[in-house]
């Protein structure tokens, strides 16, 4: 029972980070695309 509340404690802190990481990249994307500052290669 200990072993398995450890194993999620370290999941969830985990998954905040990766959560945070997408969350933001998303905001520079939105940033990045809202702006039209981007040469499309064709």
């Amino acid at each position: 029972m200990s072993a398995v509340s450890l194993a999620t404690q370290v999941t969830f802190v985990f998954n905040l980070f990766i959560a945070a990481f997408v969350i933001g990249e998303n905001m520079y994307v939105a940033q990045y695309y809202g702006k039209k500052d981007y040469v499309l290669l064709s």
